[in-house]
């Protein structure tokens, strides 16, 4: 398999408070750099990362960033013109659409 049909694909359900979303933001930069694409999907309190400097700049080279738009909105979260804001609804297609999936809850 080429590294152009590979997708990386992450959730984040911890908060700015925890090392997890630059843990994240750290990988995610890693796979852009060898042409693996990335897709990011934040939810519970992973909503309050959407103002985490170093998110723009991943999408920017070309990662895709969705938030739960419900959990968001519960938590008046910031939000970002540059996110897809979703539903669990997407997070399932950006699961069945990745080759590897981690977690950070």
């Amino acid at each position: 398999m080429d590294t152009k049909d590979k997708r990386l694909a992450f959730l984040v359900m911890t908060g700015p408070d925890s090392q997890d979303i630059y843990n994240v933001i750290g990988l995610s930069d890693a796979a852009l750099g060898k042409g693996i694409g990335v897709d990011i999907f934040l939810m519970h309190r992973g909503v309050l990362n959407a103002s985490v400097p170093g998110l723009d700049a991943l999408v920017d080279k070309g990662a895709v960033i969705t938030v739960c738009a419900h959990n968001a909105g519960e938590a008046k979260a910031h939000r970002n013109e540059k996110f897809n804001y979703g539903s669990q609804f997407d997070h399932a297609n950006i699961i069945g659409d990745s080759t590897r999936y981690l977690a950070f809850a």
